[in-house]
């Protein structure tokens, strides 16, 4: 019996690990959030071989991974800027969609509905792009005047005894 030979299982365990990463790593931190440019979603990423899991990426934005709140480099903060060109890239589709309806390859309803989704999504995603402007009137329907300006004024402690 000397002389035997080690068992396979014994040699797949020096092999790579399988699974989903969920260690936190810049590079697959950009790697996400260039797909989220891209257009899609957590989901679908984590459904990705080689990708985290959705659970995972929500975690990671969770506790900030990889910085502090107002580092650039924060994957939250990589996060909202994939967002915000994500609603680049969705209305980018808005011209296709127009010239399906034209070619009639399209239901015009159908373009509707999802021309407003896409609207409403990427105002959502980059307000200050595609967001909706809020006018603010009083009763009678007359713009309102803008505000005066706020200004911050120091306040000293009283001193003790006084």
């Amino acid at each position: 019996m000397a002389g035997k030979q080690p068992k396979a299982s014994t040699a797949k365990k020096a092999a790579k690990p399988t699974g989903r990463p969920s260690s936190y790593t810049q590079d697959l931190a950009e790697r996400v959030c260039v797909l989220i440019a891209q257009g899609d979603s957590i989901a679908k990423i984590g459904e990705t071989e080689g990708m985290p899991d959705a659970r995972t990426i929500f975690r990671w934005l969770a506790a900030n991974a990889g910085g502090e709140e107002d580092d650039p480099a924060s994957f939250r903060q990589q996060y909202m800027r994939a967002r915000a060109s994500r609603a680049d890239a969705r209305f980018e589709r808005l011209d296709e969609i127009m010239q399906k309806v034209e070619d009639g390859r399209l239901d015009p309803a159908a373009a509707r509905v999802m021309m407003d989704a896409i609207k409403w999504q990427s105002g959502k995603e980059n307000a200050k792009r595609y967001g909706e402007k809020v006018q603010l009137a009083d009763a009678d329907g007359e713009k309102l005047p803008a505000p005066p300006p706020f200004y911050v004024m120091g306040v000293v402690p009283a001193k003790q005894g006084e």
